[in-house]
């Protein structure tokens, strides 16, 4: 059979522009994968259509982003630098669709829709009633939760301490420190212990900063100036206009040196009260416990670091409320993940900084190697016309689809169900 080239009809919304072309041939009754070409934005960045790579000069933080004729300008999500794009062109991403496969939510599938072959991301299947609430898809009533591999690949780093000025005596300016017990050695946090110890923490306080032009008036200058909005912007989507959703639900990785006895806290504050995860190494062994309590609720676990003696010892530890489940994991082994008992914890970002820090004990030696911070991909129901109304419940063969690039996708919240599968696809 030749090639058959469909295309998706275009928006006429400047502020949401978003085309998804696949490129394939479809043979008649054929099983075997199909190789296809991803054009266009609406998965990206986990997908891209030819796009451009850079490299920012202030920060070295490495980003893709859009090919756009008019764009003179790109800017970092990091630092905030605006550069002329410098990097290469890069060819668009291939992928495998494999007719046949019966898809569960998460799977990216390709469908037939008006003439056109599109790729998008399930999140509703047949026979059940969908709705978007808070950057997130409820599916009959209840948050749909990502599995980890899938959250993985749609959340969206705001934060890394490694693309930051490394040379400052206090850090990143994201951070803001409680006590003079800190030391910056070239963005390496070392924590000395106090002489006299009253059982409190040295605290670092996250601030985040919106790297990213913005409308400014005086109330907005004085939000900035206390604690500004992790929002869902992303440098892939440059001269991309829209109005930003603030982003509650975070990830947070620290990767830390510590010694037996050595305890460590990250603690958030939020109008229903503080909640805090601990991190505490014995003070005779390299076990350690772990705790998450927000006052009420609590959940705890137990393990023994990898290298023995007193230390110092390596740790990354990892800390997300995505998809309103608590996740805790020590170099990777997940001890607490709770995903009914906290459903109704949420971040507040509007006053982020004030409420997320982290820190050692008065009495512990600790030092801070790096720290990343992600957001959630962040749903919203939102869509140019033909717009259609959630909460929807999917006929049995429905599937509701969308883009993972959820503010340049047409997807489901346009154009409704899809019925027409070609087949799951695999990167």
């Amino acid at each position: 059979m030749p090639s058959k080239v469909f295309r998706d009809s275009v928006q006429s919304n400047p502020f949401i522009f978003a085309t998804v072309i696949l490129l394939m041939a479809i043979g008649c009754g054929q099983s075997k994968p199909i190789p296809a070409e991803i054009v266009g934005d609406s998965m990206a960045p986990l997908l891209c259509g030819a796009h451009l790579s850079q490299r920012c000069p202030q920060c070295d933080c490495a980003f893709v982003c859009r090919i756009d004729q008019n764009l003179k300008t790109v800017q970092c999500d990091y630092c905030g630098s605006q550069f002329a794009p410098q990097g290469k062109a890069l060819s668009a991403d291939r992928v495998q669709v494999t007719p046949g496969q019966i898809p569960q939510r998460w799977d990216i599938i390709a469908f037939e829709h008006n003439d056109s072959t599109m790729i998008k991301r399930v999140v509703g299947l047949p026979g059940e009633t969908i709705s978007i609430a808070d950057g997130n898809i409820i599916i009959n009533q209840n948050v749909a939760v990502k599995p980890d591999a899938v959250s993985t690949q749609t959340r969206y780093m705001v934060f890394d301490s490694q693309h930051c000025d490394r040379t400052t005596s206090s850090g990143p300016a994201n951070y803001e420190f409680n006590s003079n017990h800190w030391e910056n050695e070239n963005g390496t946090l070392l924590h000395r212990p106090r002489e006299t110890t009253g059982q409190t923490h040295d605290w670092i306080n996250y601030r985040h900063h919106r790297n990213y032009p913005h409308f400014k008036n005086t109330a907005d200058e004085a939000a900035e100036t206390e604690w500004p909005a992790i929002q869902d912007n992303n440098s892939y989507n440059q001269n991309v206009g829209r109005k930003l959703n603030d982003v509650h639900e975070l990830a947070i990785q620290l990767d830390l040196n510590v010694r037996c006895g050595s305890t460590f806290k990250i603690q958030t504050t939020r109008p229903q009260g503080t909640c805090f995860l601990s991190f505490e190494v014995d003070p005779s062994s390299p076990q350690y416990q772990i705790e998450f309590s927000d006052g009420k609720r609590a959940a705890t676990a137990e393990g023994t670091l990898q290298t023995a003696g007193e230390g110092p010892h390596a740790v990354s530890l990892l800390f997300s409320n995505i998809d309103r489940r608590i996740k805790v994991a020590i170099d990777g082994d997940v001890l607490i993940d709770e995903r009914d008992k906290f459903d109704d914890l949420v971040i507040p970002s509007k006053v982020l900084g004030s409420t997320l820090k982290f820190g050692f004990s008065d009495a512990s030696w600790g030092i801070v190697t790096r720290c990343r911070i992600w957001r959630d991909i962040h749903y919203f129901a939102e869509a140019g016309p033909p717009k259609f109304g959630l909460p929807m419940t999917l006929e049995q063969g429905d599937y509701f689809v969308l883009g993972d690039n959820v503010a340049v996708s047409r997807d489901s919240r346009h154009f409704g169900p899809i019925k027409k599968l070609i087949g799951v696809v695999q990167q």
